[in-house]
């Protein structure tokens, strides 16, 4: 046969086989939604790109042997399609481990990190098994490769002092778990937001709806942080209020503790239990300070609560003619006995 002809046998079979694939997969993927939509992401996700690396192995080495092909040809070919199985496999087996593991733990809440670092190390190792495996089955030694890599290791870890400095901070923070995944934090700098992945070289903080903060894990570690989601996701906020001192203190109290029942049935976050407090802080030179202090769910939920006791405050104190005093100075002259 003609070169050609093995060509158009080649193309044929592999045509087939992605043909194949495409039906399988939608089947699939319909069965897969219909139990339960965990097993389509995590089986038919890791099987969908190596599966087309398979159709296509597969096309090649049965193209080649229908159509009777021997010789150099014939070995070179299965070398590829070995090489290319070898590889479509290891990169399904990198994802779907890695996949299990990040599902598993969140379902059994193991006290293991599923953050992007522990995801790609463990795909990393997988992949690294893989291309050991790929080389020895080509023929190559690996053991003067792991000799020579590990010759190199020093300057290649003095090129890459930087990112490996940051990789190992991100061990770190997921070993000692100062922050975790899903907490907010406030940084020295004053910048704070929710933590929503620690990966290979930075941690990131999403700072609102359309913002994120991209900071090295070497930094997280030497920066000093307030984690208001430890040791429990709730927090207390304080309100500060001042009012005349012409003011009944024990009616104040009483108007400020029902202003945090209301705020604890009708403001989202706010919660009942426990109890808030009122105390007195301080004598101004033209009020009385106290603050009404009330504790959260969710320390995500405390700009809004506060906006929303704010106004709850003003109002009840209004009609209650609470006054709120606006800050003034009362300055006295005196005259001395030689004074016109």
């Amino acid at each position: 046969m003609t070169p050609l002809s093995y060509a158009g046998i080649t193309v044929g079979m592999i045509a087939a086989l992605l043909a194949a694939r495409w039906i399988t997969m939608r089947s699939l993927a319909r069965w897969a939604l219909s139990r339960n939509k965990d097993l389509h992401d995590l089986y038919l996700g890791s099987l969908r790109l190596p599966s087309f690396f398979w159709a296509f192995a597969i096309g090649i080495y049965e193209g080649i042997h229908i159509s009777g092909a021997t010789g150099r040809l014939a070995r070179d070919t299965d070398k590829i399609v070995y090489v290319l199985l070898l590889a479509s496999i290891t990169l399904a087996g990198a994802n779907l481990l890695a996949r299990l593991f990040r599902h598993y733990a969140r379902k059994k809440e193991l006290p293991i990190p599923t953050t992007g670092l522990t995801y790609d190390l463990v795909k990393g190792v997988v992949i690294a098994v893989g291309v050991l495996v790929i080389l020895h089955s080509l023929g190559i030694s690996i053991v003067p490769l792991l000799t020579a890599l590990g010759v190199g290791g020093l300057a290649v870890a003095l090129a890459l002092q930087d990112t490996l400095s940051n990789l190992f901070a991100g061990i770190q923070i997921l070993l000692e778990k100062p922050i975790r995944v899903g907490d907010f934090i406030k940084l020295d700098s004053g910048q704070e937001g929710m933590v929503c992945d620690i990966g290979l070289r930075t941690t990131r903080l999403l700072l609102s709806q359309t913002d994120v903060l991209v900071i090295p894990n070497n930094k997280i570690t030497q920066t000093i942080i307030t984690n208001y989601s430890m040791p429990e996701q709730g927090t207390i906020i304080v309100i500060p209020v001042s009012v005349s001192y012409d003011s009944d203190l024990d009616h104040v109290e009483r108007v400020l503790t029902g202003i945090a029942a209301k705020a604890a049935r009708e403001v989202d976050g706010v919660l009942a239990a426990p109890a808030p407090s009122v105390s007195y802080t301080a004598f101004g030179p033209s009020s009385i300070d106290c603050s009404l202090s009330l504790k959260i769910s969710d320390v995500t939920k405390r700009q809004s609560a506060s906006h929303a006791i704010r106004k709850m405050i003003f109002n009840q104190f209004r009609e209650e003619s609470i006054e709120i005093p606006m800050p003034h100075t009362t300055v006295s002259i005196k005259q001395g006995q030689g004074s016109i």
